[in-house]
């Protein structure tokens, strides 16, 4: 394991060697294509520069700068021209977008409306919900104090029952008590009768 422990560690140092150098060699071949641009850009104005004190006197520049300003002017109303027409296609093109915004702005806001509307009705929606889950929480409480009064009144007509029942025991056995009393009376009537 040791052995694989170093192997790994030289070749992950070796990696990070090369990518340091790589990484180094780049930013100087940078460094030096800069520098080397700039020498030339310096070996340029120089040149410029020596070019111009040279011809400065010769008469052909002397002529030049004369008749400069004359056909600038001259590409001045070119130039004035040119700069019209893009004024005109940038106004336009201006009008354009200002339009196509404003059509936007209406249809973003059309989109805010229809979604302040959704989000009302689901408001609306929820509160409807919550008023049924409540009503529903109500009536099951009600049925539940129904189901308590319907099963006293089951228990008190049960016991209405019972005591009609027992009543009614109570009235055979008073009405056979009074046949009976009858009947001997009769035979006490019927007894008294014959003597």
């Amino acid at each position: 394991l040791a052995i694989l422990e170093e192997i790994r560690e030289d070749t992950v140092n070796a990696i990070y060697v090369k990518m340091q150098s790589r990484a180094l060699g780049k930013a100087q071949r940078k460094k030096f294509a800069n520098m080397y641009a700039g020498r030339a850009a310096v070996g340029i104005l120089q040149r410029n520069i020596r070019a111009w004190f040279r011809l400065r006197n010769d008469w052909w520049i002397k002529m030049y700068q004369a008749l400069q300003p004359k056909l600038t002017g001259g590409m001045a109303e070119e130039l004035l021209k040119e700069t019209k027409i893009k004024l005109a296609n940038t106004e336009k093109h201006y009008e354009k977008i200002t339009k196509d915004r404003s059509d936007l702005q209406a249809k973003y806001n059309d989109v805010l409306a229809a979604k302040a509307k959704i989000e009302e009705l689901l408001f609306n929606e929820r509160d409807i919900m919550l008023n049924g889950e409540e009503r529903v929480n109500s009536l099951l409480k009600e049925k539940a104090e129904l189901d308590a009064q319907l099963s006293e009144i089951e228990e008190r007509v049960e016991d209405v029952s019972d005591q009609n029942r027992q009543m009614e025991a109570k009235k055979m056995k008073a009405e056979q008590e009074c046949d009976e009393m009858r009947k001997e009376i009769e035979a006490i009537s019927l007894l008294l009768s014959l003597r």
